[in-house]
């Protein structure tokens, strides 16, 4: 093959990439788009919208009375959501805030306004503690196939990439972490899963290492779960339920996701060039 046919056979491999980056993402949008619009997916999101989004402080309080709690609120919003507090439990103290406003006579005959704010303790309840139905919930399905070989190849990129990473039990639910030059990744799901979650970490470290705080969390989130999707899919690994159900639980959706197509896009194709070990045979070369 000559040069110039080289070159153009090199040309047309990477549009046929980008074409098909292309075509994987309009149907993650796509799918995404239909997790929201279902009857599960709106339940859900009326029920999480009743828990009050706590402060740190309170955090800190709940955490302390009641290390195992998951979801709490108060005695009337779980009476909101049909569930009812057992007799005998023990709410969980935290502050609330408690603004007023009063009117008070001033020296020249009229009344100034005063505003202000105190504090009291009130008491809350985790969901272990009450009774009822199950609140709603949206699946967000491990992948249970085996990847060892994507796993592997994944492993080698991030280590061509200068990334240490690291395999462990992560507790908290958390399936994976990315710190900066370093990710973890929980080593008790199948190897299909941690495939997924090193694809996801590796886009953080590629699109978010630097100046993560000119994203959102929820387009952080968005941005990383697409190139791992567009890399897994690629390489034969089937996603896309987990992918479209993660998106859209980070508030994603179809706009956002195609607001940002040129970052995951580019993300990905790095990925998937590392992978078909592009970058690293320039460099053993």
């Amino acid at each position: 093959m000559t040069s110039l046919a080289k070159k153009q056979e090199t040309a047309n491999k990477k549009k046929r990439l980008v074409q098909s980056i292309d075509d994987r993402l309009d149907t993650l949008a796509k799918a995404i788009d239909k997790v929201r619009a279902s009857k599960i997916f709106t339940d859900y999101l009326n029920s999480q919208a009743r828990f009050h989004k706590y402060s740190w402080n309170n955090s800190m309080l709940i955490a302390m009375q009641c290390p195992d709690a998951t979801q709490v609120a108060g005695y009337q919003t779980w009476k909101k959501l049909n569930r009812q507090v057992r007799k005998g439990e023990h709410g969980i103290m935290i502050i609330a805030p408690c603004p007023f406003s009063k009117e008070t006579d001033n020296k020249q005959g009229g009344t100034d306004t005063i505003e202000g704010i105190f504090f009291r303790a009130v008491h809350v309840f985790d969901i272990a503690q009450t009774d009822g139905p199950e609140l709603p919930t949206v699946d967000l399905p491990t992948i249970e196939h085996c990847a060892d070989d994507l796993l592997a190849q994944l492993v080698s990129v991030a280590h061509h990439r200068g990334i240490i990473v690291n395999f462990a039990s992560l507790t908290g639910g958390v399936f994976g972490i990315s710190k900066g030059g370093v990710v973890d990744v929980n080593n008790s799901h199948p190897t299909g899963q941690q495939a997924k979650t090193l694809a996801h970490e590796l886009a953080h470290e590629a699109l978010h290492k630097t100046n993560r705080g000119a994203l959102t969390r929820s387009m952080a989130e968005l941005e990383a779960e697409s190139v791992a999707y567009v890399v897994c899919m690629h390489s034969g690994l089937d996603v896309e339920v987990r992918a479209s159900h993660y998106i859209a639980l980070w508030d994603g959706d179809s706009k956002a996701l195609r607001a940002s197509l040129d970052r995951i896009s580019k993300t990905a194709r790095g990925i998937i060039d590392d992978l078909d070990h592009k970058a690293i045979g320039k460099a053993v070369a």
